[in-house]
């Protein structure tokens, strides 16, 4: 074997080394970009719960009972927590891929949130047969609300967290 020869089949030899180096680094960042795109979508759902009852206030008017307008208020955040819960598999799938341990955490959170889907219907229940919502259903709702805006609070830490390293 000659000299060109050995320069040749090393030049071969390191650009395939070169080669193999560039394609691990794009699979490795590839997976960086869709770990980084999932933690999104989490963080998007997290973002939705929390803006389901801060964009409902029900204004008083003329003519409307005061009943009516709580319905129609109750409702609105029951149909807008109802919708954001309709995502809640797909980001329970999502968490249950991180090997970080998010997944206690999501579940936390979509129990609370069925928690409170669940004292709305028996508020809006109370409302159709034309009973009051009584001050404890009203408390419970409104702490109910308050942990679940808490369980959201720690698992936008979380995911901030996994998302920095």
């Amino acid at each position: 074997m000659n000299l060109q020869s050995i320069l040749t089949l090393s030049a071969i030899v390191v650009a395939l080394i070169i080669g193999l180096i560039s394609l691990v680094q794009t699979r490795n960042i590839k997976k960086e970009e869709r770990k980084q795109r999932l933690l999104n979508e989490i963080l998007d759902w997290a973002r939705d719960l929390l803006m389901c009852g801060s964009e409902v206030f029900v204004h008083p008017t003329p003519g409307i009972s005061p009943t009516a307008r709580m319905a129609h208020g109750i409702s609105s955040l029951y149909l807008r927590y109802r919708a954001t819960n309709a995502k809640s598999k797909y980001v329970e799938k999502i968490a249950s891929d991180f090997r970080q341990n998010l997944l206690p955490d999501v579940l936390s959170v979509i129990s609370k949130l069925k928690e409170l889907i669940s004292l709305f219907e028996d508020s809006i229940g109370n409302l159709k047969s034309g009973k009051s919502i009584n001050i404890s259903t009203h408390k419970k709702t409104s702490d109910c609300e308050l942990e679940l805006y808490e369980l959201i609070r720690s698992l936008t830490v979380k995911v901030a967290e996994i998302k920095l390293k």
